[in-house]
């Protein structure tokens, strides 16, 4: 067996290294022409032999050709300047070989079989095959453009000629007289490749180079403004730059030279869109062209795989250069002890990290890249020029470098944005657990805003007017309970004037970057809306006008306060000795309700209709009726106003409230009515409600019920709308400092907030429990000098919060919608490290996949924002249409199925869900199928990438449609769904608990917010190589913030927009490549 060596060079700290290779072997014969095959395993080059230069193969293991052996059979003539078609499956040379006196191209398979003579020109030499670099569809068929010289050899006549499909059909496209041409393939303008063209005169003043596009239409001189001849063009791999060689006149060397004003052409469009033609880039050539810090005797160069290194091989050295218009000096010029005698071929190992040259005398040599991304193959792609808003121009190099992928650039409005960019720039798209996780939140909070708009509403209503009626009636009596029926008929009257749309809190107004026509648009939307709101609630006006004056008064009172929504305050209605209306015997407990609370937030600022629908809810699920004589009467006195219809409502309205959240939390008003019917028969008769020794024993049976999970300041209270029970508001609580056992903190040093990463801890995070080991949160309020995870009784406390979402069982998990999304998160929270892919194999992808589910979270804690309880601590199936264009990146999944399988799974169940409540309409049928359909594919093309399986053009289209499907689901998502513009933007943001800080009197709440969608780069290995794609990751914040200042989705895309936005936490710095500090 015989070995031909080419030594790698050992790596030393400077990131280049160099050991002199051994010489040939004098039996090996003289190298020249090495070509790598496209998948690195094998390598054809040009040995002398006795009887002419001829084509050789052997393996290549990286460092040595193994099994060297003749291509071709042995006969006279020589062989020269071998090339590999893309697919590996074909070489093409030029030979002289038999009794031919001028060189043809010839093609063979690597197997040395199928020997076939492509040209047949007596009279012209045929020297430089080219192949173009990419498998593509031209419009007159399918095939790769083949460019060789062709050329005299008395250099009297001399064209370029193209051959479609190696078929024979050659086309002779560029003639001249007295010259020889080097072609090179470059970039791709509209729907074909261009070329570079060297033309080689006979004197060194006539080399020229010059542009056109692969058939030979539309040629440009490049002019580099400077005397002399210009040869050896060399396009980067991806186009973004052109090195050649500059003669001076009369000079027997040259020097190479760089050009960085990319892109060369550009297609010219007519009003109409059609092509022009190319226009050659305008910049100044002189100023554009830079020498390069290479040997001045250099005679070969090649750009590594990805283009980012240019290796340079002269009479005595080979040298490597960085990316040259980033960095025009050399990384490090090495250079032999001994010269490389006239160096024959340059190529690079398959995956960039070394260069090899040979020689034709008997010695050999390589140099060695360190850059960890140099087997990138498509790197470049993502460079400034490319149309991605920045590309790599502004990344943290070192942290893609070392994780194998980064979250950074300018952020999106909307994360189909960024795949929509990423398509256009012709890029590998990545799809992101991110992205299918936003579409969740956009599905599930379209469903929730059309049911609450199209169905509770409405019901809301019906029964604020049943009940309204019916205290207005109990109050005329000469009762004993006029004036709990008085109190009753305030209650509903501010209810009452909450859907009527007495107070405007929530109005948001275009923002300052809308047009005249958007703003337009937008109020003559609200008018309209507000218009349908009006008519709606009509019936409403009479009741609220036959207030008695005592109720008028007190609902006067309540409103009030709800339109300041300043602080906590005592209730008019239910606190106090309510003065005129209450018996002075009998005082009522003082019942504060949280004003702040009055703003609103969420989806419910997009349309008239859900604001008003957010400040009735509010008040009815936060106005409290306790186990007092006076608010167990109250109750009683609606109690018997519930007919059959008003109780069905209420059913209904507490079954689509646990489907999407949770069951009720807290007493029941239907568990009032049913203890009450129980004592007092089926109608409870008002006269009966007196009876001392019956309220005696409804209160004792009112106590018996199950008191609330989550806690509520102010002990247990029944509401008309109930918070429901949520797993991650119960581990909340109980990591905090409330003075209700379980405690966190102790009064001197009280935890005040339960942070996102502690819910992600409880739901499986390693990682989330260990950062909070790191920081304290807080600052001047509320930072007792703390590390989240010290204040005491804490790891005791989250060991216990872990192991109750530990023994869930799966069927607990699936009793709402938002119980299942949190189940769906718990994937990306284990262990997300996956020996296939290295960019896996670190904690910084650890923390992106928890970015991620906490981007998720904190959407979902939006999107039902008036059904949370907030805690007041008191330490103070559609399808998919395939397109079939030209050859695209092949984009890549992320390694999550288990997430996708869930989400497939919350999509079916809250499909069958809406259709059995009769609440599924046409809309969410589309808008779930859509979904449903876009997981089904992801879920397929995952599965295949797994299993090693190639895409087939279709799914190669679909993934590079991926933003659009994105997009579609989007628009539909909110279509018909609001008067506002906030939807045009992603970032939303939550208040999901509040404390009072014992150090300012104050007080805040704890947002979770999403702000805007950030592109994340992922170098992943595919068929044993590494290349780049380019998707969307969310940006997530956490910060206090005052609670009389609660943020709306308006006011917090205005504040992301400001210098004073709060910084995304400091861990994520360890993958987000700009943050503004830490938090």
């Amino acid at each position: 067996m015989k070995l031909f060596p080419l030594l790698p060079l050992c790596l030393l700290p400077c990131g280049l290294a160099f050991v002199s290779a051994p010489a040939w072997s004098q039996t090996s014969g003289r190298m020249s022409s090495p070509a790598l095959s496209p998948d690195g395993k094998k390598l054809v080059f040009v040995r002398a032999t006795p009887r002419g230069s001829r084509l050789f193969i052997g393996t290549w293991n990286g460092k040595t050709v193994l099994n060297a052996r003749a291509l071709a059979a042995t006969v006279s003539g020589d062989d020269k300047n071998p090339v590999w078609r893309p697919d590996g499956e074909m070489i093409v040379f030029a030979s002289s070989r038999g009794t031919a006196k001028r060189f043809d191209l010839y093609s063979i398979s690597p197997s040395g079989t199928g020997l076939k003579r492509l040209t047949n020109t007596p009279k012209l030499d045929e020297t430089e095959p080219q192949f173009s670099p990419h498998r593509f569809t031209l419009r007159e068929g399918s095939g790769e453009p083949f460019v060789p010289d062709r050329s005299r050899a008395t250099l009297t006549t001399s064209e370029l000629k193209l051959i479609q499909r190696l078929a024979g059909n050659d086309k002779a496209i560029e003639k001249y007289t007295d010259d020889s041409y080097r072609p090179t393939f470059g970039a791709k303008v509209g729907a074909r490749f261009y070329k570079l063209v060297a033309r080689q005169g006979t004197n060194n003043s006539d080399g020229k180079l010059f542009v056109m596009r692969d058939d030979g239409s539309d040629r440009r001189l490049l002019d580099a403004g400077m005397a002399g001849s210009y040869d050896s063009p060399r396009i980067d791999p991806a186009g973004k730059g052109l090195v050649f060689r500059r003669v001076a006149t009369g000079a027997s060397g040259g020097t190479f030279f760089y050009y960085s004003a990319f892109p060369i052409v550009s297609e010219v469009l007519d009003d109409k869109g059609v092509s022009k033609g190319m226009q050659v880039a305008t910049k100044d050539w002189r100023a554009s062209f830079k020498r390069l810090n290479g040997d001045a005797g250099a005679t070969q160069v090649a750009f590594s795989p990805n283009g980012e290194t240019l290796a340079m091989a002269g009479a005595g050295s080979l040298t490597l250069l960085s990316r040259p218009d980033t960095a025009l000096s050399t990384l490090a010029p090495v250079r032999k002890t001994t010269s490389i005698s006239a160096p024959s071929g340059l190529f690079w190992a398959r995956d960039g990290k070394t260069a090899f040259v040979s020689s034709a005398a008997s010695d050999a040599a390589a140099v060695s890249n360190a850059d960890s991304l140099a087997d990138v193959h498509n790197l470049l792609d993502f460079s400034e020029s490319a149309n991605t808003g920045g590309g790599l121009i502004g990344i943290d190099r070192p942290l893609l470098s070392r994780n194998s992928f980064v979250v950074g650039g300018e952020g999106s409005k909307q994360m189909f944005s960024v795949y929509e960019e990423t398509d256009y720039s012709d890029l590998p798209v990545f799809v992101s657990s991110d992205s299918l996780l936003h579409l969740n939140h956009l599905v599930f909070d379209s469903l929730l805003r059309e049911t609450e708009t199209k169905n509770l509403l409405p019901t809301t209503i019906e029964l604020t007017s049943n009940y309204l009626r019916a205290s207005i009636q109990q109050s005329r009596g000469a009762s004993a309970l006029r004036n709990d029926a008085i109190a009753n008929a305030a209650y509903w009257a501010v209810v009452a004037r909450l859907l009527r749309g007495e107070i405007a809190t929530g109005l948001s107004d275009p923002p300052a970057s809308a047009s005249e026509e958007e703003a337009a648009k937008v109020k003559e939307n609200r008018s309209k809306n507000i218009a349908a709101m009006n008519a709606l609630t009509q019936p409403l006006v009479p009741l609220l006008a036959a207030l008695p004056p005592e109720a008028k008064a007190l609902a006067n009172a309540e409103i009030a306060l709800i339109k300041k929504h300043e602080d906590r305050a005592k209730s008019p209605i239910f606190g106090g000795a309510l003065t005129g209306v209450g018996q002075p015997t009998e005082p009522l407990i003082d019942t504060r309700i949280d004003y702040t609370q009055f703003v609103p937030r969420g989806h419910y600022t997009r349309t008239e209709a859900l604001r008003r629908y957010f400040l009735a809810q509010r008040w009815l699920s936060e106005a409290p009726f306790r186990s007092t004589p006076a608010h167990l009467r109250r109750a009683l006195l609606m109690a018997s106003a519930t007919d059959a219809v008003a109780q069905k409502k209420l059913q209904t309205l507490t079954r689509v409230m646990a489907q999407f959240v949770g069951e009720a939390d807290d007493r029941r008003f239907l568990d009032f009515v049913s203890i009450a019917r129980g004592l007092y028969g089926a109608t409870v008769p008002i006269a009966s409600l007196g009876d001392a020794d019956k309220m005696a024993l409804f209160a004792g049976e009112v106590n018996k019920l199950p008191k609330p999970r989550i806690a509520p300041s102010g002990g247990p209270a029944m509401t008309l709308y109930p918070a429901p029970y949520t797993l991650d508001s119960e581990a909340a609580q109980n990591l905090v400092y409330d003075r209700k056992a379980p405690d966190v903190g102790t009064e001197a040093v009280p935890r005040y907030f339960a942070l996102g990463l502690d819910m992600m801890g409880v739901l499986g995070s390693d990682r989330a429990r260990n950062l909070l080991d790191t920081f304290t949160f807080g600052g001047s309020f509320f930072d007792f000098g703390v590390k989240e995870s010290g204040y005491a009784n804490y790891a005791n406390q989250f060991k216990v919060e872990r192991a109750k979402m530990d023994a869930l069982p799966e069927s607990e998990w699936k009793k709402s919608f938002y119980a299942q999304t949190l189940w769906s998160l718990r994937p990306l929270l284990s262990s997300q490290s996956n020996p296939r892919y290295k960019f896996t194999q670190n904690t910084a992808w650890t923390d992106k996949q928890l970015q991620a589910a906490l981007g998720a979270w904190a959407e979902l804690k939006h999107d039902t924002m008036p059904k949370q309880p907030v805690a007041i601590e008191a330490g103070g199936e559609g399808g998919m249409t395939e397109v079939m264009l030209e050859e695209q990146p092949q984009g890549f999944v992320e390694p999550s199925p288990e997430l996708f399988k869930r989400l497939r799974e919350l999509v079916s169940n809250e499909r069958v869900a809406l259709a059995g409540a009769g609440y599924l309409s046409k809309e969410s049928d589309e808008r779930l199928g859509a979904f449903g359909a876009l997981l089904d594919m992801v879920t397929r093309l995952e599965g295949k990438q797994r299993a090693g399986q190639a895409f087939t053009k279709g799914e190669v289209e679909q993934l590079r449609f991926f933003g659009t499907f994105l997009e579609h689901i989007t628009l539909i998502s909110t279509e018909g769904q609001a008067q506002t513009m906030e939807d045009n933007d992603m970032a939303i943001i939550a208040d999901v608990s509040s404390a009072l800080s014992t150090r300012a009197d104050a007080l805040r709440v704890l947002e979770e917010g999403v702000g805007h969608a950030l592109p994340i780069y992922v170098a992943f290995e595919r068929d044993g190589r590494r290349q780049m794609a380019r998707g969307a990751a969310y940006s997530y914040y956490e910060f206090t913030h005052p609670a009389s200042e609660r943020l709306s989705d308006a006011a917090w895309q205005e504040l992301l927009s400001k210098p004073e936005a709060p910084a995304m936490p400091a861990w994520t710095k360890s993958f987000v490549s700009r943050t503004k500090g830490s938090s």
